[in-house]
């Protein structure tokens, strides 16, 4: 093999890792007229075009060179100011080279030479301050949590520079640490991209960049989930202030997360137990398409069934019905049922209540139900009653997450427990004033128990969730 041989030549010929590999290349010099904005634009369009091509959210990995490392950064950012769901998923970016901060033969040729690249690389050029400012807005740290989560997010990233390098300086180079781990290689500028063989340092830290991006993909699911739920739980705000009148002594909810013939599928149980709270004739359940729910209104239980067993197609036209207040109720029980309700007072073992649909509102996103217990059924009920209500769903095992929010004010204590054929990875809550008693245990084989307490009192509004680890039990999303 020649010396100097491009990194890319190495990586083709290497079995090791199942990677398809793509070039591309792009105008680059002083006398070039393509600025870096343009030459970002043509990237995306043959990502888009040749690496994603008919496979939607391929995920895709960068390696690029000086210039191309600015071209890069500017390509991610553009496609998290469309969306993340607009294009590619870009999961990594290794930068060689690259001036961050700019570069002083950028700034002297740009007085002789007519490129339009050339000013884009001078130091503090208003194009490396903009894209530095927006880099640190929209990937840094999962980005600003004020964006929607679908314009910023998480890219694995690796900045090499050379010992040698006379072209971009040091500084320059390593400005970009804040965009992830530093690299040093004794190269100079224009043999930071080639190697010598195998064992040439720099195709041994492309290679193993490339395999970290990999890794990561099979916890990016859990992380998009912790994602999704810190951003829920940032933009929680408390219910009706008339939520707080509402209490009970003791509240305890059982989810059970159970398998279906069909692999995407899960049948979902929720068992609520509440203790010691008064009963209304009316109690009203709210469902979500996407677990955002209305504010400012009544409401017992909250349950979120995502898009269940309908298909991509009925998915989108049911949430549109939502909105149009055009849902029948056929549509409903295809997702979502209320299995049973048993009511018991002091002593007395529960009895099973009669109830019937009473009311049906509908909004974005949303459908409020609301069911009437017959009235004479709680004659001299007092707050000595136990209400049991078992609801149930068919979700997609895609969801990653089952949350908690309350809808009551519990006095003494809240008790949750997850119990699901797969561990529940993490836990998390919007709970600050204590800590919560865990106790996480593997019931059998096929199940496992997550079990939460906390001692009251505990204000309504409060967020509780589970990021469910389906891989650990060797489930495909």
């Amino acid at each position: 093999m020649e010396k100097n041989d491009l990194i890319s030549d190495l990586l083709v010929k290497d079995d090791e890792l199942a990677v398809d590999y793509y070039a591309f290349a792009h105008p680059a010099g002083f006398l070039d007229k393509t600025s870096v904005q343009e030459v970002a634009t043509a990237l995306r369009t043959f990502i888009d075009t040749k690496v994603v091509g008919n496979q939607p959210r391929r995920n895709v990995i960068l390696v690029s060179h000086s210039l191309g490392g600015l071209v890069c950064r500017r390509a991610i950012l553009d496609y998290l100011e469309l969306g993340r769901s607009a294009g590619a998923r870009i999961i990594g970016l290794l930068a060689m080279g690259a001036p961050h901060l700019g570069t002083d033969i950028a700034r002297i040729a740009s007085k002789f030479l007519p490129s339009h690249s050339v000013p884009d690389m001078q130091p503090w050029d208003e194009l490396l301050q903009n894209l530095n400012r927006a880099w640190l807005q929209r990937v840094v740290n999962d980005g600003d949590p004020d964006l929607g989560l679908e314009q910023r997010g998480s890219v694995k990233c690796q900045v090499v520079f050379g010992l040698k390098d006379r072209v971009v300086p040091t500084a320059s180079a390593t400005a970009g640490a804040y965009l992830g781990e530093l690299k040093a290689i004794n190269k100079g500028h224009i043999e930071l991209p080639k190697a010598e063989s195998l064992h040439d340092v720099t195709y041994d830290v492309v290679k193993q960049f490339i395999r970290q991006c990999i890794e990561g993909t099979r916890t990016a699911p859990v992380r998009r989930a912790a994602n999704v739920l810190a951003d829920r739980a940032r933009h929680l705000v408390l219910q009706d202030a008339d939520s707080a009148l509402e209490w009970t002594r003791y509240e305890e909810d059982v989810v059970t997360l159970g398998p279906l013939p069909a692999p995407e599928w899960l049948r979902c149980e929720v068992n609520s137990t509440r203790t010691g709270g008064l009963p209304s004739a009316d109690f009203t359940i709210c469902l979500a398409l996407d677990g955002h729910f209305p504010d400012g209104v009544r409401i017992d239980y909250r349950f979120h069934f995502g898009r269940g067993l309908l298909t991509e197609p009925e998915y989108a036209a049911f949430g549109e019905r939502l909105k149009n207040s055009e849902l029948a109720p056929q549509d409903l029980d295809r997702v979502f049922g209320l299995k049973h309700l048993y009511l018991g007072v002091g002593e007395a073992p529960e009895l099973r209540i009669h109830y019937e649909p009473h009311d049906r509102k509908y909004g974005a996103g949303f459908a409020l139900l609301t069911y009437r217990i017959q009235p004479e059924r709680l004659l001299g009920v007092g707050r000595t009653n136990t209400l049991h209500v078992c609801l149930w769903s068919i979700i997609s095992r895609n969801h990653g997450w089952y949350s908690y929010r309350a809808t009551r004010l519990v006095l003494e204590k809240l008790t949750l427990q997850l119990i699901a054929p797969f561990p529940a990875l993490e836990l998390g809550s919007s709970i600050w004033w204590c800590e919560p008693e865990r106790n996480e245990d593997k019931i059998d084989n096929d199940r496992y128990s997550s079990r939460l307490e906390i001692e009251g009192p505990i204000p309504p509004g409060i967020l509780v969730q589970w990021i469910l680890d389906t891989e650990s039990a060797g489930l495909s999303r």
